[in-house]
């Protein structure tokens, strides 16, 4: 081979050692962006560039306030229960004086015991000195003690004439005793309430 072909012959192998290195150098350029120096692979987070945001719901908790019914235990005036058996009127004329009586019977039907109050009053009709009609109420009280499941009379006088007419009526008044009752009372209370927030990291 002479000279000219020698000297050919090495630029061919010089340009293909260009072109080895040149694949090589990019080889090696790209092996470095994907490869850190230990072989381990790197993932590239592409979102993390486009702003991505990992989020989730999540339960807060926040004090408020809350209406709520109470039931208040109290001590309450009850009165003793009780039913009337039997109610007249009739005469009950003492020591020559013209009365008429109103009885009541009264039955306490509690388990506790005291006094009941008869209050009556006698509409009265009458003829006056000049002959002319007339009326006027009188108001008359009894009292007994009654004991529990036990029964009394009680009854009003009136001091009238013979000739009057009246008619009655009457109320009878229990006594009252102190018992445990209770109430419903509104009242306010601090709870813990909770709401759902949306959290980025």
């Amino acid at each position: 081979m002479n000279k000219r072909g020698q000297i050919e012959g090495i630029i061919v192998l010089l340009a293909i050692l260009i072109v080895i290195l040149i694949v090589s150098a990019v080889f090696l350029f790209f092996y470095a962006t994907d490869y850190n120096t230990t072989g381990n692979t790197i993932y590239l987070d592409t979102y993390s560039n486009n702003n991505y945001q990992n989020c989730r719901t999540v339960q807060v908790p926040y004090q408020d306030t809350e209406n709520y019914i109470d039931r208040v235990p109290y001590l309450q005036d009850s009165h003793l229960s009780y039913r009337v058996t039997d109610k007249y009127s009739a005469e009950c004329s003492t020591s020559g004086n013209y009365r008429e009586c109103y009885y009541v019977s009264i039955e306490n039907t509690d388990n506790f015991g005291g006094r009941f109050e008869l209050d009556c009053q006698a509409r009265v009709k009458y003829t006056d000195s000049s002959g002319d009609r007339r009326s006027r109420t009188a108001y008359l009280h009894d009292s007994n003690y009654i004991g529990p499941n036990e029964e009394e009379e009680l009854v009003c006088v009136a001091d009238v004439s013979s000739d009057d007419d009246v008619s009655w009526s009457y109320d009878v008044i229990s006594p009252t005793d102190r018992e445990l009752g209770y109430r419903d009372v509104v009242r306010t209370r601090i709870v813990t309430k909770y709401t759902t927030k949306l959290v980025c990291d």
